[in-house]
């Protein structure tokens, strides 16, 4: 009979590479990783019992790590209780970096400041070949901490290069050290993991999650499990799980692993997979013991009406009533219809294409930089995409200060509701889904669709960060459904003119026509992508910058950042500026002059008008011009995410050749920056796609930009296939009966809100409660979801946006505590800087880029924004990131001084 796979809990403080850490486990030892927060407020209890109980549906626990200090009770939360536990309810335990230091500090140890923080560093780690390195070659591993721990004032190696010479006196006479980094000249000797001589304890210092920590540095994970079984077969307790390596038989059933009924506790109420819906309820109502750690009530099946509940489309986070009515979405599919155009003898002006086309006051232009002919980076900037924005369009937009979402219908009316930023990124997705379109031209990444931009603070909306002086009159989301467009592929010379309209025909071969008209233009004046002089004269009064960074207030700022970041509070802080700028020149001629100083591949023109009519007549417009060099986020129809941060960069200048900056760039400083960030987008698009299914395809590589040599990585991920429909807005009582009754093997159903979930509300995982009695809302948030059982739901890349913002090349790591402390720093809303400006295609694919080397202006203030910053590590100077800040600062400028 198969038996079940090891449960691992993981006790998750706020970090940026908690998903990492579980798709190492799942692959490693093959375990069903279940996630709570540190914080959890089910087991609040002082005295531990209801934990305690808890962690009986468990094999082990992993502490993991994030910012603070083991010393305050607000940064470890249940950590801390794990050391502690009454002799009946042990059980093993890895902890990992803060909760390595957690173990060490309840047993005596000392945690103090490093003279020097270890953030993004890959060193060589010194073992004894014990416990968990026992058959583990040399390891070089990634740290991430500020913090060390020293067991006693008399406990240390005698010398950097004799690593048998360690004596444990005093305090600590429980812990012995297992290996350490002998390395650091500054820091002396650090401890990097030790083992509790009586208790299933073990703690490792370093990340061996890490994309650069090599194999034998991971290996810690499988050497763990074998001491742990090891442990628990000698110490075996008949209420806890026992799935040691010797009893582990795993089959596969329909892709979902089928695991077999266990006595005790949890296996009394966890399903078989033919167990339907009402005894699955049935039994879980039923469970006394739960019943009463829970305080479940009386709630029974019939409480639960889940054809009400799969009806409904969309949820706040808050859990509010924020319900958009089937009608609202409307179910017509589409297909695209197109004409393609042959441009390779002519090299057309795109802008000119924009003047021709868009005669109105709308525009959206996502456009590749070109230069001599060719795109700037033929592999992210090979097409450009006109939008046609006139009066009839679709526009959806969202404030995430009030939570008011506005919505101008194709019709001209409007709706106004209260919403949530995951409330309608599912709209967003609800509505492409009912439209989705299965024909257009299959090399065209766009064939319609929304385009438009999110905010920084749409994004903290996401983390559950609040902004500071939110704004109250911009909105922070904004997309305008896109039925016209115009597709210019670089590389094969070629255009598609392209429509979802229906019988759009007319337009089709107009616009056909004019794009001819303009190629031959082009031709007989012998234009090229060199753009023309601007039409229009400079305004008498000259731009001017009413406010900029002052260098000892910036310099202050990175001063504080890494007082955080030596306080073990941050890994890395991206801080930001904003500059201020006033002209009256036309935002269409500042783009002109923009893409031509700084051609970029995702260059980007968006003007959307004040409407003026309806409950949205009073929300400004807005003007964006931009020339970001970075995408964010990309995918496919068939399901391939793709990320490109972008962290280290190096200004062009005299004397500065690729081969300098290269030299520059591969620095200790400039290097571990862009390592936090592509580990903390594992650790985002590892908890959608799942352990698998993410790859980083290229790894910290220098790209020349027209004014810096930038350092690059690409991390891709794939999205999982899926047993559960995600085109299911309407479902039905019988079918969703079978649907249930097929898809509950036992870990699938370990928390039948798992799967209502599924249908609710999938960006967050959040439950829409209001349609259930409080007895059905207490059973709903009984028990965690696994993270296995999340990956297996339908996902899309609409999920992967939602689970990746803000930016993390703008943020930080650990991305919340950065996210929080940047609000108290900074001082001031990002606004649309450090957002992102993209489309979601009705295909089902999408792209977006990092919003930088960006102004923006809205119709209600004078001025323009544009922002810029950079990385702060502890190891940044105050003036070189000054530097770094205006250097960046330059090329957007230069759009509007010349």
């Amino acid at each position: 009979m198969p038996m079940s796979r090891p449960r691992i809990l993981f006790l998750d403080a706020y970090d940026s590479f908690t998903n990492n850490i579980i798709a190492l486990v799942e692959r490693e030892i093959h375990a069903v990783v279940t996630v709570i927060k540190i914080d959890d407020e089910r087991f609040n209890s002082s005295t531990g019992s209801v934990f305690h109980r808890f962690l009986q549906g468990y094999d082990a626990v992993i502490a993991g790590p994030g910012p603070g200090h083991p010393a305050v009770p607000e940064d470890v939360g249940l950590i801390h209780h794990l050391w502690h536990l009454p002799r009946e309810y042990l059980l093993p335990v890895l902890g990992i970096c803060l909760g390595f230091q957690s173990l060490a500090l309840a047993y005596g140890a000392t945690v103090k400041r490093l003279q020097e923080p270890r953030h993004g560093l890959v060193t060589r780690v010194s073992h004894w070949g014990s416990s968990l390195f026992r058959d583990v070659g040399e390891i070089n591993a990634t740290q991430y901490h500020s913090l060390r721990v020293e067991l006693d004032a008399h406990a240390r190696a005698c010398q950097y290069d004799d690593v048998d010479r360690w004596s444990v006196v005093g305090a600590c006479q429980f812990l012995e050290p297992l290996a350490l980094d002998l390395t650091d000249v500054a820091n002396g000797p650090v401890l990097m993991a030790v083992r509790h001589i009586t208790k299933p304890f073990w703690g490792v210092q370093y990340h061996p999650e890490s994309i650069c920590t090599n194999h034998e540095g991971l290996k810690i994970i499988s050497s763990w499990w074998r001491d742990a079984c090891a442990w628990k077969v000698a110490n075996e307790q008949p209420h806890h799980h026992n799935n040691c390596p010797t009893v582990i038989s795993v089959t596969q059933q329909n892709h979902l692993t089928a695991i077999s009924e266990e006595p005790g506790p949890i296996r009394d109420f966890i399903p078989s997979p033919q167990s339907s819906l009402a005894s699955t309820l049935e039994n879980l109502s039923s469970a006394s013991s739960i019943n009463d750690e829970f305080d479940l009530g009386t709630f029974t099946p019939a409480d639960l009406d889940t054809s009400q509940v799969l009806m409904c489309h969309v949820v706040t986070s808050d859990g509010n009533a924020d319900v958009l009515q089937p009608n609202t979405v409307p179910s017509s599919s589409r297909c695209a219809h197109w004409l393609e155009l042959n441009l390779s003898d002519s090299q057309i002006d795109i802008a000119r294409v924009v003047e021709c086309l868009c005669t109105g006051s709308d525009t959206v232009l996502l456009e590749s930089g070109i230069r001599k002919g060719e795109p700037i980076n033929p592999e992210t900037g090979r097409r450009s995409i006109i939008g046609c924005v006139d009066t009839s369009t679709m526009h959806v937009r969202y404030y995430s200060s009030t939570n008011v979402l506005h919505i101008k219908h194709f019709d001209g009316t409007t709706t106004q509701q209260h919403s949530s930023i995951h409330g309608v990124l599912q709209y967003l997705e609800r509505f492409l889904e009912a439209r989705k379109a299965t024909t257009g031209p299959s090399d065209s990444p766009f064939w319609g669709g929304f385009v438009g931009f999110m905010s920084y603070e749409a994004g903290l909306e996401t983390i559950h960060v609040p902004p500071s002086n939110p704004s109250t009159n911009h909105p922070d989301l904004w997309f305008a459904f896109v039925e016209r467009s115009i597709i210019f592929d670089h590389i094969e010379k070629k255009a598609y003119v392209q429509s979802i309209r229906i019988d759009d025909h007319g337009w089709l071969h107009s616009t056909q026509s004019s794009i001819h008209m303009v190629a031959h233009q082009s031709v007989m004046t012998g234009t090229t992508d060199s753009l023309p002089t601007p039409a229009e004269k400079r305004p008498w009064l000259p731009p001017c910058i009413p406010s900029s960074p002052i260098q000892e207030a910036y310099c202050d700022s990175v001063r504080k950042s890494q007082e955080h970041i030596r306080a073990g509070s941050s890994y890395e802080l991206c801080l930001t500026e904003q500059t201020i700028i006033e002209s009256s020149e036309a935002p269409w001629t500042l783009y002109k002059r923009l893409r031509e100083y700084n051609p970029a591949p995702f260059g980007s023109y968006i003007r959307f008008s004040s409407p003026d009519h309806g409950a949205c007549q009073n929300i400004p417009g807005v003007c964006i011009v931009s020339s970001s060099p970075e995408r964010f986020l990309s995918w496919s129809r068939d399901g391939l995410c793709q990320f490109r941060p972008i962290k280290g960069t190096v200004k062009k200048s005299p004397g500065m050749t690729r081969v300098s900056a290269e030299a520059v760039l591969a620095s200790e400083k400039e290097r571990a920056e862009n390592l936090m960030i592509v580990d903390l987008i594992r650790h985002d698009l590892h908890g959608v796609v799942g352990a698998d299914n993410v790859e980083v395809k290229k790894l910290m590589s220098v790209e020349e930009y027209e004014t810096v040599y930038q350092l690059v990585s690409v991390i891709e991920g794939r999205l999982p296939s899926s047993q559960l429909s995600a085109a299911l807005p309407l479902v039905d009582t019988a079918s969703t009966s079978r649907l249930f009754d097929n898809c509950m093997d036992s870990e699938f159903a370990i928390q039948t809100s798992e799967l209502v979930s599924h249908y609710i509300s999938r960006v967050d995982g959040s439950i829409l409660t209001d349609t259930l009695p409080a007895e059905g809302k207490n059973f709903l948030r009984t028990r965690p979801i696994s993270a296995e059982a999340r990956s297996r739901e339908h996902k899309t890349g609409i999920d992967v946006l939602a689970a990746s913002l803000p930016p993390g090349s703008m943020t930080g790591a650990p991305k919340k505590r950065s996210c929080e402390l940047l609000q108290q720093i900074e001082g001031n809303q990002r606004g649309i800087y450090s957002g992102v400006i993209g489309y979601l295609d009705i295909g089902g694919g999408g792209d977006f880029s990092v919003v930088i080397r960006t102004a923006f202006k809205w119709d209600d203030e004078k001025a323009w924004h544009v922002g810029a910053g950079g990385a702060v590590t502890a190891k940044s100077t105050p003036e070189g990131e000054y530097e770094e800040m205006l250097a960046k600062r330059e090329s957007t400028l230069k759009a509007f001084f010349g």
